[in-house]
């Protein structure tokens, strides 16, 4: 029996269709997001702080250049971010702390997101979300 292929969303940003892959940082194992366009690498969405204590998946700390250029407002509108929580000042950068809409983020990575969440996290807690 075959696979089912799911097929894989892209945001239209800036003038350029970008791709979205979900992965970890090595050096801590947060979650990663990572922006390209078909042919060549278009930048970071999240950004390592590993001295920040994020308390679940759901929480990562956005790069100060996608917020500059408007991808994470691009985010926000398609509801890949579902709010802003925190903003953090590290050195000489501030950063927001975001909560992902991880059934919306599946859609634009879904073998990244099975391979690094798994399926568990597809399940929205109403008390995860209440509690923010």
């Amino acid at each position: 029996m075959k696979e089912r292929q799911i097929k894989r969303k892209s945001i239209n940003f800036d003038g350029e269709k970008i791709y979205l892959d979900i992965c970890r940082y090595e050096s801590n194992n947060r979650l990663a997001i990572i922006a390209h366009t078909k042919y060549e690498p278009y930048g970071d969405i999240t950004k390592n702080l590993p001295e920040i204590n994020l308390e679940t998946e759901r929480l990562v700390a956005i790069d100060s250049l996608c917020k500059s250029i408007g991808l994470e407002k691009k985010l926000i509108d398609e509801k890949i971010i579902a709010r802003v929580v925190a903003n953090i000042q590290d050195n000489f950068e501030t950063y927001d702390i975001v909560y992902l809409n991880l059934e919306k983020l599946y859609e634009y990575d879904p073998k990244g997101f099975m391979k690094e969440l798994g399926d568990s996290m597809l399940v929205i807690e109403d008390e995860e979300m209440e509690a923010e």
